[in-house]
C-alpha cells in the first residue's frame, strides 16, 4: 500500500492503493455487510473471501468483485462532500513513490488533482498543517509550557501565524489527521430507480448499477501534547534504524 497513490487524484493509482489494502488489510481496511464484519482485521483477510460475499452487491462475476469494489470506493472518495470549497482549489496530484514506481505508474494522458472538497482533499489539507517537524514541535511546546500559556488557540487566533501555541496546535491537528478513519456506507439501488432527486454528492455507480453513498471521518479525538514527545521518540528510532541499516549495507558492499 502506498499513500501517495491513494492521495494522487488519479483513479488508476487510487484503485492500485485500494487493491493493496484489500490484499493486505491488517487493521487498515475493513468491510461490513448489513452491520456484520465480514472482511479485514479479525475477520477473513484473504482477498478471495470478498468474491462470494460481495458478488451480488458490486460484481457481475466473482473475478470482478475486487476490481468493482475498488472502483466504487475510489468514486466515493472523489465525491465533493464539502461543497463550500471552490472547485478550482483542488490540490495537485501527489508525486510518484520511488519504491512503487514500477507497479503504480499512471498511464493516463491527463493531469490529475484531488477533487476539491472530497474527503481525501479535506484529510490531506489537515495533514499538511504540520509546517514543523516533531523536534521543532517539541521545542516549541517546551517553550510554551515554560510560560504556562498552553491552550488550544481560538478561531480568532487563526491569523497569528507566528504564535507558538498555534504552531503546536496545528502540528497536533496534523497528527490527528494522520491517524483517523474514513467510513463509507453504500446501498445498491434497484435497477431503473429514479435518481433525479438525489444529491450528486451521495450518488455513485456506472451505467449498470447505481449506489447511494455516505462518507464520514471518525476517530477524530484531539491528540494531547504528550503525543508530540512520543512522535519525536518514534522519529528518532526510525532515524537510528535507517542509519544502522545504511551502515550495514555499506559494510557489506565494501567486503
Amino acid at each position: 500500500y502506498c499513500p501517495l497513490d491513494l492521495f494522487s487524484g488519479c483513479p488508476q493509482r487510487t484503485q492500485t492503493a485500494l487493491r493493496a489494502l484489500i490484499r493486505d488489510p491488517q487493521n487498515n481496511f475493513r468491510v461490513f455487510r448489513d452491520s456484520h464484519h465480514v472482511f479485514g482485521d479479525s475477520a477473513a483477510a484473504d482477498s478471495s473471501a470478498l468474491s462470494p460475499l460481495l458478488r451480488d452487491f458490486c460484481g457481475q462475476s466473482e473475478d470482478d468483485v475486487e476490481g468493482a469494489l475498488c472502483r466504487l470506493v475510489a468514486k466515493a472518495l472523489a465525491l465533493r462532500v464539502d461543497t463550500s470549497r471552490p472547485e478550482d482549489e483542488a490540490l495537485m496530484a501527489e508525486e510518484e513513490c520511488d519504491l512503487h514506481h514500477n507497479s503504480n505508474h499512471c498511464f493516463c494522458t491527463s493531469e490529475h488533482a484531488l477533487t476539491s472538497g472530497s474527503v481525501l482533499d479535506c484529510v490531506l489539507r489537515a495533514q499538511r498543517l504540520d509546517a514543523i517537524d516533531s523536534e521543532v514541535a517539541l521545542q516549541l511546546l517546551q517553550r510554551v509550557n515554560s510560560n504556562d500559556v498552553w491552550t488550544p488557540p481560538t478561531l480568532d487566533a487563526a491569523d497569528q501565524s507566528e504564535d507558538l501555541a498555534l504552531k503546536v496546535f496545528r502540528f497536533l491537528v496534523s497528527l490527528t489527521a494522520k491517524d483517523l478513519s474514513i467510513m463509507i456506507t453504500m446501498q445498491r439501488l434497484e435497477a431503473g430507480a429514479d435518481v433525479t432527486s438525489l444529491p450528486s454528492r451521495h450518488l455513485i455507480g456506472d451505467a449498470e448499477r447505481q449506489y447511494l453513498a455516505s462518507i464520514r471521518i471518525i476517530d477524530l479525538d484531539q491528540k494531547s501534547d504528550q503525543k508530540i514527545k512520543r512522535t519525536f521518540s518514534k522519529d528518532m528510532r526510525m532515524i537510528a534504524a535507517f542509519n544502522t541499516s545504511a551502515k550495514n549495507n555499506n559494510n557489506n558492499n565494501s567486503v
